[in-house]
């Protein structure tokens, strides 16, 4: 694990504070140093340099809960991110069948899911990736229109979702999971981005409560604070008694 640095920190918060986890996962990949990847990268790459870089700031091990789906019992449990990590597909999207369809995709993109963010609801969410990433479409060799997305069936777009799956598997991370009440087994999806989004979030209110604190405790200014280290402000806070 390394110390954040406390002001570039504060202006990650800053620039994706508000804004859909789409686009905070482009503001953390710029934090992580891993921009060169930009937008065009495929999720799962975009994932994958997510994971390394919550390993880096607060250490591989994840502790976790979730409320069992058969009996409400709340079980703990934790996993190591490095299990996580598969081997990067060398394919960026694919081909095939269903009935009388025929589907040629592209593997989502780091900008494609920051884009469909923009969509209220999950239904159109997933028209906005179809309309995205189908690259053909065809029902008896007769083109589909992308506005006619929404009248596929349910098999054909379940079945779209599943080849953009297998076709990024980083980007599609799943955890098993274990009732200590009932017994239940069920699978969680992680979602790196919103949880890592989540710490980051934590620790600038730590951060801001340090500020505040040694602001009113001493009068200093907040880039004064910020240039002491983690200890050094923590030290004077417990002087200070606050």
């Amino acid at each position: 694990m390394v110390t954040i640095d406390s002001s570039a920190l504060l202006s990650l918060w800053d620039a994706a504070h508000g804004e859909k986890p789409g686009r905070q996962a482009m503001h953390l990949l710029q934090f992580s140093g891993s921009a060169e990847l930009g937008g065009a990268c495929r999720v799962g790459e975009r994932d994958s340099a997510l994971l390394r870089l919550r390993t880096r700031l607060f250490g591989p091990t994840v502790e976790a809960t979730a409320n069992c789906p058969a009996c409400r019992e709340r079980a703990e449990f934790s996993f190591d991110l490095n299990d996580l990590l598969v081997p990067v597909s060398p394919g960026e999207g694919g081909a095939f069948s269903v009935g009388e369809y025929a589907i040629t995709f592209r593997s989502p993109t780091a900008e494609d899911a920051a884009a469909i963010c923009a969509n209220t609801t999950v239904e159109g969410a997933e028209l906005a990736l179809l309309r995205r990433c189908i690259v053909s479409l065809e029902r008896d060799g007769e083109s589909v229109l992308p506005e006619s997305y929404g009248l596929l069936p349910p098999k054909v777009r379940d079945s779209i979702a599943t080849a953009m799956e297998a076709a990024d598997p980083q980007a599609s991370m799943q955890l098993a999971v274990l009732c200590p009440a009932c017994g239940n087994q069920w699978t969680e999806v992680f979602d790196v981005v919103s949880f890592l989004w989540a710490e980051i979030s934590d620790a600038a209110g730590r951060v801001f409560r340090e500020v505040h604190g040694l602001a009113a405790s001493y009068g200093w200014g907040e880039s004064e604070i910020l240039k002491m280290n983690p200890g050094r402000r923590r030290m004077y806070l417990t002087l200070a008694g606050t």
